[in-house]
């Protein structure tokens, strides 16, 4: 039982206030229209209409100053935005509370605090006032559930009203509010008008942890949803996770704010962390992501003792560097108590940048930063440097861990949510019978390619173990009769087809490999058949120069332009046909067999 993130692409659009509704005495609804709503064109790009799948949905509002005046926006690109490096945007993120597509009308609804920018923008507001909104990014597919139960302060009531209003008839509803006081209290119904049942909580300072430990046992098949302050949430998540046993995916915990924080602080934070430049300050912040540090001060521990004792870790060392990174504006050590500033806030596990992950020195992308080490070596050779600092060549030293395979396999899949919909969508996959996907990992790419084209079956060339976890990939995603796994390298013989797929797999190797793979891809081609590369087209404008090295200093691979795919084809008996440009950096490249 999983959710599903869906990324959408993202649009900058104006939209006019129609009507301003007071739900509550802190909670404002406003409706916009405009024509933005639906797909327009903008700066040179073709823009599709607003689309929201989930109840939680967000948008970014960016509202102008209190005083009037000019104000900095992003920039808007193919399907996302370009932001300023200075942090000049102000923007905060707001719930879709509802859309109506047929009239044409966004609901967005505002709590009201003193100064906070959105809210000052939305106390305001009046028929007639613009506002530029952009997203969703993406949705969180939520799985169905016989029992929903749902935590949340005032700042989640939008997104609780409007999953109490879309669940299905049969699902049973928990719901516990914490509001200022009673005057907060709205009526909560379900599609077909049913009220449905609400704990409200009408004091701020309740422990919302406590509230949900008092709540009756849960139906085994549950899903809960939280959303509140980030100390809130934590608490929540301790109690479903270490009291009621559920498993991760049986529940989305997410923090709304931060008590003393702001939008601006958390953007600039994950921004600082990313831009220390020292050698010990970026050893120092990636250690402390993967003892959890900021987690466990979150959790209640308040000295540097107690974080050393909560990580398992050494007291000495630990104080050392809490200490260290106190200097650098990350954590605050006053005598020996401990507390996060605004940047040790973004290496909270539930930070919405994942930072803390990404910096994880036990994962993949950690063991990948650590690798860099290694990049003079890259430099001087043309070697990988991965091996020079782990002994062992990047592939086999996943395969010889099976965490850090499964961590490796994440990170993949975060970045397939963003690129496998673009090659689903970029390419007529119907017209093939027999789709090979070679190295196509855990099968999140064939799957979609196989619900894109449901008359064509479709089979995985990969190493055992991940063509064992592609297996049961295919199970959950109902394409199992169609698809097969061929446990194996794609240096090997391997099984024709009509159409032979290389997703992102010729960047990792050098030519001559990129071309033996190329022509066992060939070989497995029936009459008619195109090899079909998906890959980034290196150009001198395009900032591909990051990527570049991390190919080179993990594999001795390289990302390429289109003449040099075109040599590496004709070498293996193959000829470019054409191209697309799928965004996110990425283009498909038909390739068909030389007469």
């Amino acid at each position: 039982m999983s959710g599903r993130h869906v990324d959408h692409p993202v649009a900058l659009r104006e939209l006019t206030v129609a009507r301003v509704t007071d739900v509550g005495p802190r909670l404002r609804r406003i409706t916009f229209t405009g024509d933005q709503l639906g797909p327009f064109h903008q700066d040179g790009f073709d823009l599709p209409g607003f689309v929201t799948a989930a109840p939680d949905d967000h948008v970014k509002v960016f509202p102008p100053p209190a005083g009037g005046g000019s104000f900095s926006l992003p920039a808007q690109a193919d399907g996302h935005l370009d932001w300023p490096d200075d942090h000049s945007v102000v923007h905060r993120d707001y719930t879709v509370r509802r859309y109506d597509a047929d009239a044409g009308e966004l609901d967005i609804e505002f709590v009201l605090h003193e100064g906070g920018a959105a809210a000052t923008w939305a106390a305001g507001a009046e028929p007639g006032a613009t506002l530029h909104v952009a997203g969703p990014r993406s949705s969180f597919g939520y799985p169905a559930a016989a029992h929903v139960v749902m935590v949340g302060d005032l700042t989640a009531l939008p997104a609780i009203a409007r999953w109490t209003e879309e669940a299905p008839a049969a699902t049973a509803l928990t719901v516990v509010v914490r509001t200022v006081d009673a005057s907060d209290r709205i009526e909560l119904r379900r599609g077909d008008g049913t009220p449905v049942e609400v704990r409200w909580v009408d004091d701020p300072t309740v422990d919302l942890g406590a509230v949900v430990a008092e709540l009756p046992e849960f139906d085994p098949d549950v899903f809960v949803f939280v959303a509140a302050e980030l100390s809130d949430v934590a608490a929540v998540r301790r109690h479903l996770r270490d009291d009621r046993g559920l498993a991760a995916d049986r529940f989305r915990a997410t923090s709304y704010w931060r008590r003393g924080g702001s939008a601006e602080a958390d953007h600039e934070a994950e921004h600082a962390i990313e831009h220390l430049a020292d050698l010990l300050t970026p050893f120092a912040v990636r250690v402390a992501a993967s003892l959890r540090l900021a987690d466990h001060v979150v959790g209640g521990a308040s000295t540097t003792a107690e974080v050393a004792a909560a990580a398992g870790a050494d007291p000495v060392t630990v104080d050392a560097l809490l200490r260290h990174l106190a200097g650098r504006g990350v954590f605050a050590v006053d005598g020996d108590r401990v507390s996060l500033t605004g940047p040790a806030a973004a290496l909270v596990d539930d930070h919405p940048s994942e930072l803390r992950r990404r910096l994880d020195l036990s994962g993949a992308e950690g063991r990948m930063h650590q690798a860099w080490s290694g990049l003079l070596h890259t430099a001087t050779t043309g070697e990988p440097g991965y091996e020079q600092v782990f002994g062992a060549g990047f592939w086999d030293d996943l395969h010889s861990d099976p965490a850090l395979a499964s961590s490796f396999d994440g990170y993949l899949a975060r970045w397939a949510t963003v690129w496998v919909p673009r090659v689903r969508a970029g390419h007529d996959w119907a017209r093939y019978a027999h789709v090979v996907d070679v190295g196509g990992g855990m099968g999140l790419l064939l799957a979609e390619l196989l619900h894109e084209a449901p008359d064509a079956r479709g089979t995985i060339v990969e190493l055992p173990t991940t063509a064992a976890t592609a297996a049961w990939w295919f199970e959950q995603q109902g394409v199992a009769d169609r698809a097969a796994t061929a446990p194996g390298s794609f240096f090997d013989s391997l099984p024709s087809g009509d159409a032979v797929v290389l997703a992102q797999v010729l960047h990792d190797w050098p030519d001559d490999d990129a071309v033996r793979i190329l022509a066992r891809a060939a070989e497995a081609l029936t009459d008619g058949g195109r090899v079909v590369l998906v890959e980034r087209l290196r150009s001198a404008a395009d900032g591909q120069a990051a990527m570049t090295l991390l190919m080179r200093n993990l594999f001795a691979g390289t990302e390429r332009d289109l003449d040099d795919f075109a040599a590496l084809a004709g070498r293996a008996g193959l000829a470019v046909v054409g191209t697309s440009d799928l965004g996110v950096g990425l283009h498909l490249i038909e390739l068909e067999s030389r007469p």
